[in-house]
């Protein structure tokens, strides 16, 4: 296995994401709600799996994902009307029920 660029927490193999990303899009149509790993750093900058979700926000599809301190901009950028629902079970319950009336 190689090992991460100094400096970095994780290498990804930007290709292979954005495979699995061709693959969620074909299979998010009709979903009542898209659960994807993370808005990262390939996210940010409009890669990796960035595609499923501007799909899910324009379809207006319930989306679960998790943001780091460090893309929350990123992420508000691109999504600045986003409910942010605290990870715990009982506040992702909580924002289910309101999202999937």
């Amino acid at each position: 296995m190689d090992a991460a660029p100094a400096g970095t927490s994780c290498h990804l193999d930007a290709r292979g994401v954005e495979l699995a990303c061709a693959a969620v899009l074909s299979d998010m149509r009709g979903c009542d709600l898209v659960v994807l790993s993370k808005f990262g750093q390939l996210e940010a900058v409009g890669e990796g799996l960035f595609p499923a979700f501007a799909a899910a926000v324009a379809t207006g599809t319930p989306t679960l994902t998790t943001v780091s301190a460090r893309h929350r901009q990123a992420w508000l950028a691109f999504a600045p009307d986003v409910d942010l629902v605290d990870a715990d079970i009982a506040a992702v319950k909580r924002w289910w029920h309101q999202v999937s009336r």
